[in-house]
């Protein structure tokens, strides 16, 4: 549902009755004069996304103006950030010449995914000069009865975390798997989780979260999803859970493995996996007299190397104690977890393992302690960096520039990391343009500059967003300026 946004007050109001049929209208106050004033009706697509396709049902219109009126009121349907060096674009438009009558223009407008992506839409109604005098009636009005926009969200939701009590060995009763996970798009739709690969049980996240959307983001940035395992139902041995996180856009990463041993205490004499061990939305965690920490130190080649502690829940340091490790590549289609070198605390119940390769890392730890297993995750990522160059910077209406760069400090995940070329326009960043990284990390997009009617500098910079299967914050990288001249 597009935001009603009067950008004028008081003499700019909206109005919703689509829940009695009606149809949302944004309108300058009518029979009064206007200066400068606007109602509007804005969808912005959210951070990361662009608009590939709509059907918007709508009508523009003005009154009739009086022969002395210094300027004329507009209504109009307009398509915004559609991309460098291109202008926003009236789709839409009725005008009130200011001697004559109205206008009114019905129109279902129509793009599809073969088009120019765009950043917004927007259906206002507005006096854009000085002064617009009072008009017979409404001076202008913009009607919006129905709306369908597609947004192209290429960007998969990340994990943040995945803790719990069930990793290592368990001593039995129903323990717990929790995921963390967040989406810059359309928000994060569904966490799935499933035992030694049954059938997997999703924690959806409801509400507005449902097809069809009727809102821009329509489920929550961020969402945290609780599983419980009842061991006593599960063969002795080793086993393991893991799932998918699903955003708005049907985009999927997937988190785990962790793998769990159920002895032969726990298992209550199963001699295979029964359907009581399908994880349960909702299961309650299990105390544990003993709390373990992940953190990690920094070589001087800013490789990354785990460390933590082991203390009980009093802060009382557990020394000489075994802590199984695992690491699990951030940013690959096919995660795959490896088991470190298992380490012993020292007398301050510390331990530090092997340094890291270049990338980012889910760092499992579990500890054997006196009523359970102690666990602890985190994540571990190298710096992150981007660089840009732009050829040439210098050329005419029509001409070509190439941007390129490199992405460094992903490790192997640098092969298809997304990269958004972004520009400024209206005082702020925006997108224009998606690629992707190479096996190296190269990137490379080509522009042609058209419409450009006086000497324009544009300011680029590439950046590689908060997306995908890993957690590094947004990381940009700018580009020298490209001048085009008519």
């Amino acid at each position: 549902m597009p935001a009603t946004a009067p950008e004028t007050a008081p003499k700019a109001v909206t109005a919703d009755t689509c829940a009695d049929g009606g149809a949302l209208r944004a309108a300058l106050i009518p029979n009064e004069s206007h200066a400068k004033g606007a109602a509007s009706l804005t969808f912005g697509a959210p951070a990361g996304t662009r608009i590939v396709g709509f059907d918007v049902d709508h009508t523009v219109a003005t009154g009739t103006m009086g022969f002395f009126s210094p300027g004329s009121y507009v209504s109009e349907l307009v398509a915004t950030d559609p991309g460098p060096g291109q202008p926003a674009t009236a789709l839409t438009a009725c005008s009130a010449p200011r001697l004559g009558s109205g206008c009114s223009t019905a129109a279902v407008a129509r793009r599809d995914a073969t088009a120019p992506s765009l950043g917004g839409l927007v259906l206002r109604a507005t006096c854009p000069s000085n002064g617009c005098g009072s008009a017979n009636g409404v001076g202008a009005e913009a009607v919006l009865r129905s709306a369908r926009v597609a947004l192209d969200d290429p960007a998969a939701p990340v994990v943040e975390s995945v803790g719990g009590t069930l990793a290592g060995s368990s001593t039995g009763g129903t323990r717990t798997v929790t995921v963390a996970a967040r989406d810059t798009g359309g928000g994060v739709a569904g966490i799935t989780a499933s035992v030694d690969g049954a059938r997997p049980i999703v924690d959806a996240a409801g509400g507005t979260c449902a097809v069809p959307y009727s809102a821009a983001q329509p489920c929550p940035a961020a969402r945290e999803a609780l599983f419980g395992v009842i061991t006593s139902t599960l063969s002795p041995g080793t086993h393991s859970i893991a799932g998918t996180v699903a955003d708005a856009a049907g985009n999927l990463t997937p988190w785990g493995p962790v793998a769990f041993t159920v002895p032969t205490k726990a298992s209550n004499g199963a001699k295979s996996t029964a359907p009581g061990a399908v994880p349960v939305p909702g299961g309650s965690p299990v105390a544990v007299d003993g709390r373990l920490t992940v953190t990690s130190t920094r070589t001087k080649s800013g490789l990354l190397r785990p460390s933590g502690r082991l203390t009980t829940a009093k802060g009382t340091p557990i020394a000489r104690a075994k802590v199984r490790l695992t690491r699990t590549r951030i940013g690959a289609k096919r995660p795959v977890t490896t088991e470190l070198k298992t380490v012993r605390t020292d007398q301050d119940g510390r331990f530090t393992a092997a340094t890291l390769p270049e990338g980012a890392w889910n760092v499992g730890a579990a500890a054997v302690v006196r009523d359970g297993t102690a666990t602890a995750a985190r994540l571990l990522k190298t710096p992150l960096r981007v660089t840009a160059d732009a050829s040439p910077r210098r050329l005419r209406t029509g001409g070509r520039a190439v941007l390129a760069g490199r992405l460094t400090g992903a490790g192997l995940s640098r092969k298809g990391a997304p990269v958004r070329i972004q520009v400024i326009a209206g005082g702020r960043w925006r997108t224009v343009a998606a690629v992707r990284t190479d096996a190296v990390g190269r990137w490379r997009w080509r522009h042609r500059f058209t419409k450009v009617s006086r000497p324009t500098l544009f300011s680029f910079r590439a950046v590689v967003p908060q997306v995908g299967t890993w957690p590094w914050a947004d990381v940009a990288g700018r580009a020298p300026t490209v001048r085009v001249d008519p």
